[in-house]
């Protein structure tokens, strides 16, 4: 064999073995790409999912009067929500739920009351063309009042799990509520 086909061989083998290298980065490349758009749709699905109400972070206290306003807040989220159920759980022998005023995170609000039996409040909300992306909106102020001691001189106020959520193109669906001890 002559010297230059031995050249071709040699410059072949470079060759092919360059490309195979451009192959396997571009695989790993693509591998990493898919892996990193997949935990992009999985944070993304998790934000979609993450509609919640919750009580504002300040402390709470009954004012002379025995009166405590309380707010509950939707937090931050980019679902499409169509409509929320809340449902506000306390302790009828040491509370009472006076007023639920209206907030401004829905279009519409239909009060479903409170029932001293059970010691529940519930307020609904709905927007007229469901809405997205928005930020921590007051949902409802709730006004309670101290009608019992408690030896820790704390009162407790939940929004019960038995709260729902209708998300768009999803189930109905529990929210995971919040709990708050007035003092």
């Amino acid at each position: 064999m002559s010297n230059s086909f031995r050249i071709f061989q040699i410059v072949l083998a470079v060759l092919l073995s360059i490309a195979t290298g451009v192959v396997w980065i571009t695989a790993y490349n693509d591998t990493r790409s898919v892996k990193e758009i997949e935990q992009k749709e999985q944070q993304e699905e998790q934000l979609a999912n993450s509609f919640n109400l919750t009580f504002d972070n300040k402390s709470y206290s009954f004012d002379e009067e025995g009166m405590a306003e309380v707010d509950i807040w939707t937090i931050e989220t980019s679902s499409l929500v169509e409509g929320v159920r809340m449902v506000l759980k306390y302790d009828k022998s040491q509370l009472e739920i006076v007023d639920i005023k209206k907030g401004n995170a829905f279009d519409i609000y239909v009060d479903e009351g409170i029932d001293t039996d059970e010691a529940t409040a519930m307020l609904s909300g709905a927007y007229e063309d469901k809405f997205t992306g928005y930020s921590k909106q007051l949902f409802a102020q709730v006004i309670v009042k101290k009608i019992g001691e408690n030896p820790n001189d704390e009162y407790n106020l939940e929004i019960s799990d038995e709260s729902l959520v209708t998300l768009s193109n999803q189930p109905l669906r529990s929210i995971q509520g919040d709990k708050l001890k007035i003092k």
